[in-house]
């Protein structure tokens, strides 16, 4: 079976539906985050809320599209991922 037949694409379909939503949601707790830190700025809960809730969003995320392509990661470094993700995501600034 080819990577291109029907049924294996058909397969791979729930998981970059899910893989798309957790884009999304990436997308829109930004938005929410920008705003709240506008509105209330400075709170160490909504701070924590909110970096487990990208925690488990950009892991969720890196999950389904890995089942999507067909190249499942393993769960260790599913945990890994998600404790170690906002270094790899966060831009490193030269100190001057």
């Amino acid at each position: 079976m080819t990577e291109d037949s029907p049924k294996v694409m058909a397969s791979m379909r729930p998981y970059s539906l899910w893989s798309r939503r957790c884009v999304y949601a990436l997308y829109v707790l930004s938005a929410i985050w920008g705003v709240l830190q506008i509105a209330v700025p400075d709170t160490a809960s909504l701070y924590s809320l909110f970096a487990l809730l990208f925690a488990v969003t950009a892991t969720l995320w890196a999950r389904y599209d890995s089942l999507a392509c067909s190249k499942p990661i393993l769960p260790i470094l599913q945990m890994l991922y998600f404790l170690v993700w906002p270094i790899g995501a966060s831009s490193i600034t030269p100190s001057d």
